[in-house]
């Protein structure tokens, strides 16, 4: 038997990907075989089942450290790295932001007192300037609750693009932001426009790809 104590998680930077280690034996394959109720599995014991299998991984990643977090850091301001295989991004950086978090900048100040406020709250935070955000739940019980609830707006759930670098943008963030319920999601601006240009003598450029998976219907049946 070997104490999950012992274990440690190693990023590779030669083959981007982490390895579990053990602190004698070195590096480790885990192979799970199985459990009747997964459910019940202890929460390391979850993540290592989701990160080394070789089957199906929901997406967005994120969503298993959340389900997870402790009540201290449920009031912080989380950030996810991204995720990509090889030159491959599955999954953009992201910014969790609590709703206390960000109604702590609301106040009766002028619009260029809350614009000059944006800009230090963004370097206090280490946050990006331009960034796609949507509000949504950040509590299980009320994305459930959302979900079953008619009033709630599914255009709160739609990314939306934001500069708080510009006056204009940050006029329209703090309308949204005043009166939101829930909290916000932020991914970086990737592709960037400004940093990949098309150019036919570099070469320089990206490409984005939208897979839609679906079930082919068989005839007959």
């Amino acid at each position: 038997k070997l104490s999950s104590y012992d274990l440690s998680l190693v990023f590779d930077k030669n083959t981007k990907r982490l390895v579990l280690r053990h602190n004698k034996i070195g590096k480790i394959n885990p192979f799970y075989i199985g459990y009747l109720t997964p459910f019940y599995l202890p929460s390391l014991q979850k993540y290592l089942t989701h990160i080394f299998q070789s089957g199906y991984i929901g997406l967005p990643f994120h969503i298993y450290n959340e389900l997870n977090l402790p009540p201290e850091e449920k009031l912080s301001i989380r950030k996810y790295g991204r995720i990509t295989i090889g030159n491959v991004v599955i999954q953009r950086k992201k910014w969790v932001i609590p709703r206390q978090r960000f109604l702590e900048l609301e106040a009766n100040m002028s619009e260029m007192q809350y614009f000059y406020n944006i800009q230090k709250w963004i370097l206090e935070n280490d946050l990006p300037t331009k960034f796609f955000f949507k509000m949504v739940p950040l509590e299980y019980k009320d994305l459930v609750k959302s979900q079953d609830d008619d009033n709630y707006e599914n255009t709160d759930a739609k990314p939306l693009y934001m500069d708080l670098s510009n006056p204009i943008f940050v006029k329209v963030f703090r309308k949204l932001t005043t009166t939101i319920k829930y909290g916000l999601l932020i991914e970086e601006v990737l592709p960037d426009l400004g940093e990949y240009i098309d150019n036919s003598e570099q070469e320089n450029y990206v490409e984005e790809y939208i897979l839609e998976l679906t079930q082919k219907v068989c005839k007959g049946i």
